[in-house]
C-alpha cells in the first residue's frame, strides 16, 4: 500500500467510525451493525498490516492523526459493537464447514489483534482490556487451528506477525518467556 491509499484508508476508517457512531436507534439493526463494524475491523487490518511491512508509517504524521482521532470515536456504543464481532467470530469457530472459513477466522482474529495494539497508548487504551477473547474462544482456536492445519504461506497476508499463532505454527515456549 502506498502513501496515498494508506492515508485514504486512514480517512475511511474514521467517517465509517462516524457512521457506525451516528446510526440512530432505528437504523441499529443488528446485521447493519456487523455488517459495518466488519468493514471498519477490515480497514484496521489492512492499516496494521501496511505498518507490519513499512514501519515508517507508524510514526508518520497523518497515522497519529488518525489515532487519537479515531480512538476518540471509539468511545460510546462501538465498544458494544466491538463485543459483537467478536462474538461473530466465535459463532464462526461453531460452524466452520466451507473451505475458506478458516483463512476468514484468522484474518478476523488478526483484525482484534491489530486494534489491541494499534489503540495502546491512546485515549482508548483504557477499553482495550475489556476487548478480549474468554478461555472457551482460546481453546477453540487452538483446536480448530490443530484441526485445519497451518494456512498456506501464499494465504498468508504480508505482514502477519508471527506472535498471530493461528495462521500456522504456535509460538514457541521461547516466544512467551521474552513477552514475560
Amino acid at each position: 500500500m502506498n502513501k496515498k491509499q494508506f492515508y485514504e484508508k486512514l480517512e475511511s476508517i474514521i467517517n465509517s467510525i462516524k457512521e457506525l457512531n451516528e446510526l440512530s436507534l432505528e437504523d441499529k439493526t443488528i446485521s447493519i451493525r456487523k455488517h459495518n463494524m466488519r468493514a471498519v475491523m477490515n480497514e484496521i487490518m489492512e492499516v496494521y498490516l501496511a505498518i507490519q511491512v513499512d514501519s515508517s508509517l507508524k510514526s508518520d504524521s497523518e497515522f497519529e492523526r488518525y489515532l487519537n482521532e479515531s480512538a476518540k470515536l471509539f468511545y460510546g456504543t462501538i465498544t458494544a459493537d466491538i463485543h459483537m464481532y467478536i462474538r461473530s467470530i466465535e459463532s464462526l469457530l461453531n460452524l466452520i464447514s466451507e473451505p475458506g472459513e478458516w483463512e476468514k477466522i484468522c484474518w478476523r482474529r488478526s483484525a482484534l489483534e491489530a486494534l489491541k495494539e494499534l489503540y495502546q497508548n491512546t485515549v482508548f487504551e483504557k477499553y482495550l482490556d475489556q476487548i478480549d477473547t474468554d478461555e472457551d474462544f482460546n481453546e477453540r482456536l487452538e483446536f480448530l487451528s490443530e484441526r485445519e492445519g497451518p494456512v498456506s504461506e501464499e494465504e498468508i497476508p504480508n505482514g502477519i506477525p508471527s506472535s498471530h499463532w493461528w495462521w500456522g505454527e504456535e509460538p514457541e515456549e521461547s516466544d512467551y518467556e521474552i513477552a514475560g
